[in-house]
C-alpha cells in the first residue's frame, strides 16, 4: 500500500510488454487500467480518520492467493463484459503479479523495521532511480482520476462495494496522494496527527531508511522478475477467458 509508485510504475512497464492490439485497447481505457494497478489498496483510503468496513475489504482481498482472486475477477468480466472492464482486469493482473513477486522480500525480517518501512523505502528508491527528486514530494495523483461511470465498471470486482464507495475511495486516494506530496512538511505532519496511525505511516521521510536500504536491490530484482512473468500471466488470462483453461 505505501508502494503506490511501485505499482503504478510496474503497470506502465508491464503494459509495454503486451501485444500491440492489447496495448491499444487498454490505452483507450487508460484510467481504468491505472486504477487497476493499485488493486484493493484503494480501500485503504476509504476513511483516513477511522478504520471502516471497506478497509477490511482490502485486507480480505489481499489475503487471497493470486490464482483464486484472478479467477474471481475473470468471472466478473464474463458477467459484465466491456472494454473498460477488460482494461481494469489487466491492471489488476499487474497488481497481483508485482505483489506476488515482491512479498517474500518485503516480509524478510529486518530489525527495527516492518513491511511498511520497506515499501516506503522501495518507493523512494524507484522515484530516485527515475529522477523524481526529492522523492517525498512526488505527486502521483494525476494518474488516479476516474469518472463516476468508470467506478460503475470497477465496483463489481469488489463486492459488496458500491460504485459510490469506489468513487469515494478513489477521490480520497487522489487527495491523500496530493497532500502527502506537499513540500511544507511541518504543516503536513500536524494534519497527519488527526489521522489513523497506519495512515500516518504513508508519509515518506526526507532521508533513506538505512535499516532496510540493503533490500532495494533484491526488491528491484523481484520487480524485474515480475515483468518477465506478466506477459505469461496475461496469456494465461486470455486463454482462461476464451476457453476456461486453468
Amino acid at each position: 500500500m505505501p508502494s503506490n509508485y511501485a505499482h503504478h510504475r510496474f503497470g506502465q512497464d508491464a503494459l509495454k510488454l503486451l501485444p500491440l492490439r492489447q496495448q491499444r485497447a487498454i490505452g483507450r481505457m487508460q484510467r481504468l487500467y491505472d486504477a487497476g494497478t493499485h488493486g484493493a489498496d484503494i480501500f485503504f483510503y476509504s476513511n483516513p480518520f477511522v478504520k471502516d468496513d471497506l478497509s477490511a475489504l482490502r485486507e480480505t482481498c489481499n489475503g487471497l492467493n493470486s490464482r483464486e482472486v484472478i479467477a474471481r475477477w475473470c468471472e466478473v468480466l464474463k458477467q459484465h463484459p466491456s472494454e473498460g472492464a477488460q482494461a481494469y482486469l489487466y491492471g489488476l493482473l499487474a497488481y497481483c503479479c508485482l505483489r506476488s513477486c515482491l512479498m517474500s522480500t518485503l516480509t524478510t525480517p529486518v530489525e527495527g523495521t516492518d513491511i511498511v518501512d520497506r515499501e516506503v523505502e522501495f518507493d523512494r528508491y524507484l522515484l530516485t532511480l527515475d529522477g523524481k527528486t526529492p522523492a517525498q514530494t512526488y505527486d502521483l495523483s494525476r494518474s488516479l482520476k476516474v469518472t463516476r461511470g468508470e467506478c460503475l465498471t470497477m465496483a463489481p470486482f469488489f463486492p459488496p462495494a458500491a460504485p459510490g464507495d469506489i468513487h469515494r475511495c478513489m477521490v480520497n486516494f487522489r487527495l491523500a496522494t496530493r497532500f502527502l506530496a506537499r513540500k511544507r512538511r511541518k504543516a503536513l505532519s500536524l494534519w497527519l496527527k488527526l489521522t489513523t496511525a497506519q495512515f500516518r505511516r504513508q508519509q515518506m521521510p526526507e532521508h533513506p531508511n538505512h535499516r532496510c536500504l540493503h533490500l532495494d536491490s533484491a526488491l528491484m530484482e523481484s520487480y524485474r522478475q515480475g515483468l518477465m512473468l506478466y506477459p505469461l500471466w496475461a496469456q494465461q488470462l486470455e486463454a482462461h477467458l476464451q476457453t476456461s483453461e486453468e
